[in-house]
């Protein structure tokens, strides 16, 4: 089955022995039988033969003899078959500006016989003689119109050109130019289906040589014709080709300029000797993607830079060399050997696949999408579920299953090993490895819809496949996800971004603490239980009791009794002071045991964290080859705190047994020995010593009440704790100014890890975008656009969680979110600059009612929603949980979500065709439903043209505009008999032929026009 256009070598410049200046041995005029000129025939074509080229083009000077005698000799029976398509040429020499022999060559048709071909060459004019190019006024021009001197530079003498008419006609061959006029005119009558200009531009006399500035008009007008141009220079052919190149840069616009579209450019060999035939110079051979006909040339020149390349092999011949199991050679179904099914359907289908783009046409109902089915279903496809053929509603229907009599497999080029005959109803396995990537219509509809139903997940998803295969294996990282690679990379900043929260929520918290300390309520509050302990002082101050004189006596039993008073009293005090004491020790073993509790715990944690980046480190550090503890080593010793806890431990239990109310060494036991003594003793005193000491006990214990009232800073609820906790507040703001300049710097943190999140997302972002950057169709309409923006906009709804909207700035709905709204827009909070005064616009507004222009204070609590704490409304102001990254794709500043069905399938299509690396042949089913005309015409005929380079593309379509437009290689017709059957029949074809021409005017939505070259479309 025809495969289309597929790649060949042409030779579009070679002679034969009918040349003036052949130069390999004998010349066909001067074989002097039939026999002699057989032989010289036979040994051209099996020189063309052996060439290796699919198409040659005769270029004798001013004859088209060589190519009548090649004819000739193939109508012999005997005759060597002639392999390559032979093309008619004429090599001429047309009158130019200077002095210098401009070459000129037209290419004809093979289908002009051997009438036409002298019709052709009689229409052109000798210069300066003004005759048909025929050999009689050749010979007469040689004889009349050349001079002695230039006959002598010929060395021919003037005897021998008047003698012999093969010196007169080789000497006006050398000398005679025709006239571009004639040139012109010829064409024109033939026209552009079976003649064409080749115009030597660097080559041979060709027409670089002409003073561009003297002869501004002349080379311009050639350079305009409809005209193949030979060339030596790559760089030039590039530059015709319309090939923007570094080496080409200086030029190219000019040059484009000059010709006005792109043409094909060509080198040949010039060939004057038969084992030169097809041996270019530098290995500068030329390669066309065509049929190689008539037809395929001109469909060439008008795809010069898809559809030819000059060098040793074209780079995608070479990859399909070096992948052959990548490019689907075919595709053969049949019936099974147990088939009971009556309908013919697919069975004996042997088709043949070109390995660049397949467009697979037909009426609807003709098995397009069936044929997509089973080529996706044979490689092994992962989205059977989408099948609209290979369905249980259609082919698989469970009480009809026809699919169960057919069985296909799929053929890979070059030989690759072919897959196993399988039978259509099988399921799809699921652990093969996927061959053919096949997008079915309902799988592409929904992916261009889905966000219809505000789900973007199967689109995004699928965008990030083909960004993941982008990366290379070292960016994967061993990861089997886009997502995989970002957790993997934002792991450490993911940790940092935790410990700065971290540190926020505990800044916050002493910021809370103080923040109540050093209040105007609590200084108010301080003030006034100020003014209650004064007042209590003066009170007790007033009802200090008086102490009278001890009564007078001489009684030394008396003196000896108070004596002993004394020295009992001096006991229990002292007894006091010491269980005083060890409760101060009590509490400090307590306060100290806490803390030893506090480090082990951040020790532990410690300890856990190093194994938690030990873990983190591991497979890094073993492809690296370095031990963990070459770069860190935590060494823990708590042997010193297990000593100090012990010691601490052990002298807690010593005061506490002597702090317990019973036992021995208890110092509650111990005070009762004094405190019963003291009683004994003051029982033994008279009425006034009695009195006296009463009066003694009374004013002590009015002591105690003094120095409890009075306190000490340390000691909560006493005088001088209050008075120092007032004298501390202006202290207190220094230390929640440093405070929140650390909760500042901290949030900043937050920023820069949140950024560093979004850089990480954006380096792997951006070799697609530079990809799609590099294509200027794409960059131009489309504006397709990788975004990785940081959003504060959930502030605006999430502070209302916090904040009330009935008090303070925050009242009324809609004003209170339109103040929050304008906070937001005021500042830029991606720069820490303007993020801080955010913050500061924030806690103004939390602080005073910004409404009006009293900025009255505000008490916080009463903005507060009652479930709240300030600390909670700090944490979410200054952990930033609220900056959202979006990562999107935009196409024309437009958002994915909210891009149309037709755009979001132009943008699906640009990934798989442009940014995919998979090389897996793509099988698309009508792609163009969801595409409107000027996105196929203006973007995707120049993405499927980049796509196909590098992979095989089949399309199954009813649209003209991407099968012609994108100047698809092979175009296969599918056609369903419904009286034979169901016959399914396939035929195949080049584009450029004129069957398969016909056929897709008459099957796709279009007409002619549409054939029209792209280029022009869009000129």
């Amino acid at each position: 089955m025809n495969r289309g256009s597929t790649w060949g070598k042409w030779d579009l410049h070679i002679h034969t022995p009918a040349s003036y200046e052949w130069r390999g041995g004998s010349r066909l005029r001067t074989a002097a039988s039939e026999a002699e000129r057989d032989a010289l025939m036979k040994e051209v074509v099996s020189a063309m033969n052996a060439s290796g080229c699919v198409a040659v083009g005769v270029m004798d000077y001013w004859t088209f003899d060589g190519i009548k005698a090649i004819r000739s000799y193939q109508k012999r029976p005997d005759a060597l078959p002639l392999t390559p398509t032979l093309f008619p040429g004429i090599e001429l020499r047309m009158v130019s500006p200077g002095n210098f022999r401009l070459n000129m060559h037209v290419l004809l048709n093979p289908r002009l016989s051997d009438d036409q071909l002298d019709a052709f060459k009689a229409q052109l004019r000798i210069a300066n003689f003004d005759r048909p190019l025929v050999d009689a006024n050749l010979i007469e021009y040689g004889r009349v119109r050349i001079s002695n001197e230039r006959l002598a530079q010929l060395s021919l003498p003037r005897e021998r050109v008047q003698a012999n008419d093969a010196d007169a006609l080789i000497a006006a061959s050398k000398t005679i130019e025709v006239t571009p006029e004639s040139v012109k005119e010829a064409l024109k009558t033939f026209g552009t289906d079976d003649a064409i200009l080749m115009i030597p531009f660097d080559t041979n006399d060709g027409m670089a040589k002409i003073q561009f500035r003297e002869h501004y008009n002349f080379p311009r007008e050639l350079l305009a014709m409809e005209a193949i141009f030979e060339v030596s220079s790559l760089d030039t052919r590039d530059a015709f080709v319309g090939m923007r190149t570094p080496r080409n840069e200086r030029f190219f616009d000019e040059f484009q300029s000059a010709i006005g579209q792109p043409k094909l450019a060509v080198r040949g060999s010039d060939a004057h000797r038969l084992a030169d035939y097809g041996k270019c110079p530098n290995e500068k051979y030329t390669w066309i993607k065509a049929e190689p006909t008539f037809s395929g040339l001109l469909q060439a020149c008008k795809e010069p830079n898809n559809r030819s390349y000059i060098g040793l092999e074209p780079p995608k011949l070479e990859f399909v060399r070096r992948n052959p199991h990548l490019f689907v050679s075919g595709v053969d179904i049949r019936k099974t050997a147990s088939s009971k099914e009556p309908g013919v359907w697919f069975d004996g289908t042997k088709l043949e696949f070109n390995e660049d783009l397949v467009a697979i046409i037909g009426r609807k109902g003709s098995g397009k999408s069936a044929l997509a089915d089973v080529i996706g279903f044979l490689g092994d496809t992962p989205n059977g579920r989408y099948f609209s053929f290979l369905s249980d509603k259609r082919f698989r229907l469970p009480r009809d299953n026809k699919a169960a009599s057919f069985e296909g497999r799929l053929n890979w080029a070059h030989g690759a090993r072919a897959g196993e005959f399988r039978s259509l109803s099988s399921d799809t396995n699921t652990a093969a490895v996927e061959r053919v990537k096949y997008l079915p219509q309902r799988y592409f509809e929904e992916l261009c819809n889905d966000h219809v139903e505000g789900k973007d997940d199967l689109l995004q998803k699928e965008l990030q496949k083909v960004i993941f295969s982008h990366l290379s294996p070292s960016e994967k990282e061993n990861a089997k996800s886009l997502d995989e690679v970002i957790e993997i990379r934002s792991a450490v900043i993911q940790d940092r971004l935790r410990r700065n929260r971290k540190e926020v929520e505990r800044l916050n918290g002493r910021i809370a603490m103080l923040s109540t300390r050093a209040g105007h309520d609590r200084a108010m509050h301080l003030r006034r239980e100020l003014d209650l302990f004064l007042e209590k002082i003066r009170v007790l101050k007033e009802h200090e009791p008086k102490v009278q004189l001890p009564p007078k006596s001489d009684d030394p039993g008396l003196a000896q009794l108070n004596e002993a008073i004394s020295k009992a009293e001096g006991e229990l005090r002292e007894a006091d002071n010491v269980i005083a004491q060890k409760r101060k020790e009590q509490d400090s073993a307590r306060l100290k045991l806490r803390r030893i509790g506090e480090v082990r715990a951040r020790v532990a944690a410690l300890r856990e964290s190093v194994e938690d980046a030990r873990g983190q480190m591991h497979d890094a550090l073993s492809e690296l080859g370095i031990g963990f503890e070459q770069l860190v080593r935590l060494e823990v010793d708590l042997s010193g705190l297990d000593t100090l806890e012990a010691a601490i431990k052990a002298a807690q239990t010593d005061v506490e047994r002597a702090l317990s109310p019973d036992g021995e060494g208890s110092l509650i036991v111990s005070r009762h020995q004094p405190e019963t003594t003291l009683a004994e003793l003051k029982a033994k005193l008279d009425e006034p010593n009695r009195r006296y000491q009463q009066e003694l006990s009374a004013h002590d214990e009015w002591e105690q009440s003094w120095l409890q009232l009075l306190g000490g800073a340390d000691i909560p609820g006493t005088f001088w704790a209050v008075w120092w906790e007032l004298e501390a507040l202006p202290a207190l703001d220094g230390e929640l100014t440093d405070l929140r300049t650390l909760r500042t710097a901290a949030a900043k943190q937050i920023l820069a890890d949140i950024r560093g999140m979004a850089a990480v997302r954006a380096s792997l972002y951006r070799p697609v975008q530079e990809l799609v950057d590099s294509d200027s169709d794409i960059r131009t309409h489309l504006h397709v656009e990788f975004s990785v923006n940081l959003s504060f906009d959930s502030f605006a709804s999430g502070i209302f969680d916090f904040v009330k909207q009935s008090a303070g700035s925050f009242v009324g709905y809609e004003e209170s979110k339109a103040l929050v709204s304008r906070m937001l827009s005021a500042h830029d909070l991606n720069t820490e600059a303007g993020l801080e005064r955010f913050f500061a616009e924030v806690e103004t507004a939390l602080s005073v009612d910004v409404r009006g222009t009293d900025r009255r204070p505000v008490n916080l609590g009463s903005v507060l929603r009652s479930e709240k704490k300030p600390q909670q409304l700090f944490d979410y102001i200054y952990q930033l949980e609220y900056a959202q990254l979006t990562y999107g794709l935009s196409m024309g500043g437009v958002s994915l979500e909210r891009l149309s069905p037709g755009q979001r399938g132009a943008l699906l299509l640009i990934f798989y065709l442009l940014v995919d690396r998979d090389r897996i042949p793509i099988v698309l089913d009508q792609p163009e439903e969801n595409l409107d005309n000027e996105t196929v015409f203006r973007l995707l005929v120049n993405v499927i043209n980049k796509a196909k380079q590098h992979r095989q593309v089949i399309m199954i379509t009813h649209n003209a505009n991407l099968a012609v437009a994108c100047d698809a290689e092979q175009i296969v017709c599918c056609d369903m008999n419904r009286d034979e059957g169901n016959r399914i029949t396939y035929r195949s074809g080049a584009i450029e032929e004129l069957p398969m021409n016909k056929v897709v005017v008459d099957v796709l939505e279009g007409t002619k026009r549409a054939f029209d070259n792209r280029s022009r479309k869009y000129a």
